[in-house]
């Protein structure tokens, strides 16, 4: 809901007309209205609070207007940005500070070498630029601009299948799925691809050879040392030097990158010539690194430039090596604990506990896992307020819900840490539950209450989370009735998604888990699941075990569905010509 609905609502809920709110809020009756009418769709977030306090909003309410308020207007699309069927480039989530000169070599060399990479350390602007290029450049690109990030992608044998299923094809192998867009204009951006560079390479390759029109952006902090590959080296943002001028420190990218998002922080933030050498220092103890300085920036509203740079230097100073990190990620990961020490014990928990979702997750999900690590309701929407007021985490919109997710390096410090605590198990069974509970929920009413269409809006974006769900099942961590109630109610991802082959795999992988199991439900679960991704020739016959299994459990639902399965094929061989 866009905010200036959302506001009304919540005006209307309260009792108060535009003329009170505001009186309450401490602000211009015309800025009520003109938020209630569109004309100012992204209010200051100091402005939002107070018209938050003054409608005495709960945290969840809080927390809904102030994403609302975010949310970037139609108008502001970022440009080239297209509909679904002509790309997938994300919105931007906040504007775009420097890098003219590396937009303008990227996007000619676009222009002149089919395989860019774009290499450099977690946290110098990689994805940021790359998409910044594609949108930029998006006209030329009659096919679409589309953008695949690989971060989430633990198994290389789903680089495939998650191109294949973004792009709407179906193709068992690298040269079959260039072999499809052979006749096609397009550009594709490969994000986060250091850890799957060999199977990016196959794929990279075959993308070559067969689709002359196609180009890829990659980025990684390793080249894919690829014949045709083009490498640009991407540096931190230049920071002035010490001693500089005041208009040096100002003119540099690391300085107005500061300043840029310490104003999104604090609209009141308007440094002076005196504030210039200690902006400078911190951006220069943060060796310009872009996340490193947008999460320090977070902190000047709570305790101000010169504490700020204080505290930066003495975190930085610390000679303690890190393991065996370059020293620029060493930079950003003290960055981050040092962020993070300045939060409470809740909202560091919940952190963590956010990286057992992979590829994000909803408000409900964070809910639902910390309420198992006994973090009641209120106090995980606090602490994902506070996370995402520090940048800490990312809030994107995703159809009609936000999605809560972390930038590859601080999901991956965020994960360490969990996979070394206590909870770590219990988390990772808690996740699974989720995904079945939910999955369940929705399930028993698609058809009746919730379209096919409103299903996949809800659970396409967690397909990922199903697969780091399945592989944890595999191993043991979930239970057989959880792992098959996951790969039946799940279906629809695999089945409309051009995902069946992957799907079946998964079904093998799991079977010794389920099969060791004799609960009649889980079975009948089991064999539902395998009755969709039967081969043609095997349809029939799989679809009458699912409803022996089915009667045996006395799933009457199930049955019924599985029923309507057999029918629909049945009918479909004896119409065939």
């Amino acid at each position: 809901m866009a905010f200036g609905a959302l506001l009304r609502r919540f005006r209307i809920d309260a009792g108060l007309s535009q003329a009170a709110l505001a009186e309450a809020a401490g602000v211009s009756p015309s800025a009520i209205g003109a938020y209630e009418q569109g004309v100012h769709a992204s209010p200051h977030r100091e402005t939002i609070r107070l018209i938050a306090e003054a409608l005495h909003l709960d945290p969840a309410g809080r927390l809904e207007l102030e994403q609302a308020g975010r949310r970037p207007p139609k108008s502001s699309r970022p440009p080239g940005a297209r509909d679904r069927s002509l790309g997938n480039l994300p919105q931007e989530r906040s504007s775009f500070v420097g890098r003219s000169d590396e937009i303008r070599d990227i996007a000619r060399l676009t222009g002149q070498h089919r395989l860019v990479t774009i290499v450099g350390p977690g946290g110098v602007g990689k994805t940021r630029l790359a998409q910044r290029v594609a949108a930029g450049e998006a006209a030329k690109w009659v096919d679409g601009s589309w953008f695949f990030d690989f971060a989430a992608i633990e198994q290389a044998e789903f680089v495939l299948s998650t191109i294949a299923s973004v792009l709407g094809v179906q193709a068992q192998s690298a040269e079959g799925l260039a072999s499809s867009l052979r006749s096609k204009r397009m550009l594709l951006i490969f994000d986060n691809c250091e850890h799957l560079i060999e199977r990016i390479s196959e794929i990279v390759a075959a993308f070559l050879r067969r689709c002359p029109d196609v180009t890829i952006v990659a980025t990684s902090r390793a080249p894919l040392r690829m014949a045709g590959e083009t490498v640009v080296r991407l540096s931190p943002l230049p920071v002035p030097i010490a001693g500089a001028s005041t208009d040096a420190i100002m003119a540099a990218e690391a300085i107005a990158l500061f300043v840029e998002r310490a104003r999104a922080a604090d609209s009141n933030f308007h440094p002076t010539a005196d504030d210039a050498p200690t902006i400078g220092d911190i951006c220069r103890n943060l060796d310009g690194l872009p996340l490193a300085i947008e999460i320090a920036s977070m902190r000047v509203p709570l305790i101000g430039l010169r504490a700020l740079r204080d505290q930066i230097a003495s975190v930085m100073s610390s000679k303690l090596p890190i393991r065996d990190l370059p020293a620029r990620q060493q930079t950003l990961e003290r960055t981050l604990d040092w962020s993070l020490a300045l939060l409470d014990q809740t909202s560091q928990v919940i952190f963590y506990l956010l990286s057992v979702f992979v590829g994000g997750c909803t408000i409900e999900a964070a809910q639902f896992v910390c309420n198992r690590s006994s973090i009641g309701s209120s106090e995980t929407i606090d602490g994902i307020l506070q996370l995402s007021e520090t940048s800490l985490i990312n809030v994107d919109l995703h159809a009609t819900s936000f999605r809560y997710t972390m930038h590859a390096t601080t999901y991956a410090l965020a994960r360490r840490r969990l996979e070394q605590s206590e909870r770590f198990n219990n988390v990772v069974r808690a996740h699974g539950d989720w995904l079945a509970f939910e999955a369940e929920r929705y399930g028993r009413h698609v058809g009746e209450r919730i379209t096919r269409k409103r299903w996949h809006e809800r659970f396409d974006p967690e397909i990922d989370n199903v697969r780091a769900a399945l592989q944890n099942g595999i191993q043991g961590k979930l239970s057989a009735r959880t792992v098959s109630t996951i790969l039946c109610e799940f279906s629809p991802i695999w089945e409309d998604s051009a995902l069946l082959i992957e799907y079946r795999k998964w079904i093998s992988d799991a079977a010794p888990v389920i099969c060791a199991d004799i609960d009649p439900e889980t079975l009948a679960s089991f064999d539902f699941a395998k009755a969709i991704a039967a081969l043609p020739q095997e349809e029939l016959s799989s679809y009458g075990r699912a409803i022996e299994s089915s009667r045996a459990a006395g799933g009457k639902n199930r049955r019924l569905t599985s029923l309507s399965g057999l029918f629909a094929r049945a009918y479909s061989q004896t119409e065939a010509p």
